[in-house]
């Protein structure tokens, strides 16, 4: 409090943002670009307290330099200081926002324009091209759902996430044909550990690297696109607005307007009977489908290898401006974002959902 007083005689009460994220990284950078847009407003921040102990140093330090704020993590002493701020009287500090990831189910806006990399992490990207035996945009990098993360850092919720562990062999199709248009394959984020092993060999983080180190945000500043398996580290490019590839996406929504950019595979459901789920059916139900689908009341079907590889053929055609919606695809697309635009008294961004994909399941849309 002294320290805040005298503070208090030459600038502004110290104006403090909250982001209760509960250890989850993409509620870290998504609302760290929320902040950021804020900030390009005209929004002005001082602190930026994070109730969570995982750090990512890297993208700490960015988003320090690109906020222009102090980012103050929950750790063994930290989180003394962050409550010691919260305890000061209002004439000394604003709370601005307490954010948490029900924050962004409301209309938000995220930051328009690229992150840029210091010196330092552009010559690190460089000497990991060489190292890797990458071409400049000339890779994609991947993700999958492993439990070994979950029991690290979620251990209270394994029971409710064991079905969204990736099946590596699901996979592998998909990992030989992005290599067979030559380009390259690097993986970031948790190992590919137990069931969610790529029997693959190709570069992974834990090769070169560390999990929350500054060579997976350099990798990302520069992919042509990511491909998550229905995991949160593609938010490594959301400050680089990369494309995105969602594979098994277990959501009824997407996680953010994506402009675009993004392709999705969502799974399917199926009643015990043996009825497909329609999209309308999953969005109203109440509930999530896979809570259901843990529950024993439907079953949940994964994206089989075919669907992996036709959404790869989509997304790279789509970035290298080749693609062609026949009007068919239109139709079936225009169809999902009129079922969103419908839906609740605040319409949601819809997904847009590889063409081959509701050409090959038109029962979603019934």
């Amino acid at each position: 409090m002294v320290i805040l007083i005298c503070r208090s005689l030459i600038s502004p009460k110290l104006r403090i943002y909250v982001l209760a994220v509960d250890g989850e990284f993409a509620g870290f950078v998504s609302l760290m670009e929320c902040l950021r847009h804020d900030i390009q407003e005209g929004e002005v921040i001082d602190v930026v307290l994070v109730l969570s102990k995982w750090k990512h140093e890297t993208l700490d330090m960015l988003y320090e330099s690109a906020t222009k704020s102090k980012i103050i993590r929950g750790g063994v002493v930290t989180k003394y200081v962050q409550q010691a701020l919260l305890m000061q009287p209002q004439c000394l500090v604003t709370v601005t926002e307490r954010a948490s990831s029900n924050f962004l189910l409301s209309e938000v806006e995220y930051a328009d324009s690229v992150m840029e990399l210091p010196p330092s992490l552009l010559a690190l990207r460089d000497s990991l091209f060489q190292e890797l035996k990458l071409a400049n945009d000339e890779y994609v990098l991947m993700s999958v759902y492993t439990m070994d993360y979950e029991r690290e850092r979620n251990p209270r919720f394994l029971e409710t996430v064991r079905l969204l562990e990736t099946h590596g062999d699901d996979l592998v199709e998909g990992i030989d044909f992005v290599r067979s248009q030559n380009l390259g394959v690097v993986m970031v984020g948790s190992p590919d550990t137990g069931r969610s092993r790529v029997l693959r060999e190709f570069p992974r983080l834990a090769e070169f690297g560390k999990l929350g180190g500054p060579q997976e945000v350099a990798l990302a500043s520069g992919c042509q696109y990511f491909w998550t398996d229905n995991v949160g580290a593609w938010w490594l490019i959301a400050p680089f607005q990369k494309p995105v590839l969602h594979t098994n996406f277990h959501h009824k929504t997407p996680p953010h307007p994506t402009a675009g950019r993004d392709l999705y595979l969502p799974r399917r459901y199926m009643t015990p009977e043996g009825k497909t789920l329609s999209l309308r059916e999953m969005l109203y139900m109440e509930g999530s489908p896979n809570k259901a689908a843990l529950r024993g009341e439907l079953v949940m079907i994964r994206n089989s290898p075919a669907e992996i590889v036709e959404a790869h053929q989509e997304m790279m055609a789509r970035i290298d401006g080749s693609w062609i919606e026949t009007p068919s695809m239109r139709a079936r697309h225009n169809h999902v974002v009129k079922l969103y635009s419908n839906y609740r008294a605040q319409p949601l961004h819809p997904m847009r959902i590889a063409a081959s994909f509701l050409e090959r399941h038109e029962e979603l849309l019934r």
